[in-house]
């Protein structure tokens, strides 16, 4: 089996540098494992002070074991949700006052088409795929604020 819960350091993005053209470009490189609370509350809290806000949040974090169904272990399953179903309740939580209090805010939630057809994928990851997608994608959140 082999997972894949962070990037090795060496692959995580750097600050982009404004090109050419193109002025006021900055980002943030923040390692934060998304299954964990109080990483994605930091890293939330951190895209704040660095930006001042947010106005748009893309759930898609995903993680998937490589190995059949019938071989998936409970902390496996708890590893694919912990990623997909719950980082992405942490964040939008973590994101969404301010965003209401902003009196705007955009939040999607992707996932991959294994939510509806399994192509051979394992179904631990199809799962949790259908819970983000039964939760947040069809649910299209727009803040509102008036």
């Amino acid at each position: 089996m082999s997972w894949s819960t962070r990037a090795p350091i060496s692959r995580m993005p750097r600050p982009s540098r404004a090109r050419p053209g193109i002025s006021g470009v900055k980002a943030v490189p923040v390692l934060a494992d998304v299954g964990k609370k109080a990483e994605v509350e930091a890293l939330a809290a951190k895209a704040l002070s660095e930006f001042g806000r947010v106005d748009i949040l893309i759930n898609n974090a995903a993680i998937r074991p490589h190995k059949p169904f019938t071989e998936t272990t409970d902390s496996d399953w708890e590893l694919v949700r912990s990623v997909v179903l719950d980082g992405a309740l942490y964040l939008t939580r973590a994101l969404i006052e301010p965003m209401v209090k902003n009196r705007y805010g955009r939040i999607l939630f992707f996932v991959g088409d294994g939510s509806i057809s399994s192509r051979q994928r394992p179904h631990s990851f199809i799962c949790s795929e259908d819970g983000a997608d039964r939760h947040g994608a069809r649910a299209r959140l727009r803040i509102r604020a008036t």
